[in-house]
């Protein structure tokens, strides 16, 4: 979708970006995924599961086990310990 709307080739979209950024597309999504999520999780009152949803994943368990491997916390605990009271 992005080499799309840049209008170019997959191939293309992935040498430019390649040039530019020290990770792929995929890896830079996760990354603004995660902090969103964070963000949300520190600031807001939605569950888990409608947060994992707000950032684009369609399983809470997914986004939980990709969380835990970026903040080393499961998102319940991060959000106890960083999270509006």
């Amino acid at each position: 979708m992005l080499a799309r709307e840049a209008a170019m080739s997959r191939a293309t979209f992935m040498r430019a970006f390649s040039a530019h950024s020290e990770s792929s597309p995929l890896a830079l999504l996760s990354h603004v995924r995660m902090q969103l999520a964070s963000t949300m999780l520190t600031r807001t009152r939605k569950s888990i599961a409608d947060v994992a949803a707000d950032v684009g994943y369609q399983s809470e368990a997914a986004f939980s086990k990709r969380f835990k491997e970026l903040y080393g916390v499961a998102p319940g605990r991060f959000r106890q310990a960083n999270g509006i009271t």
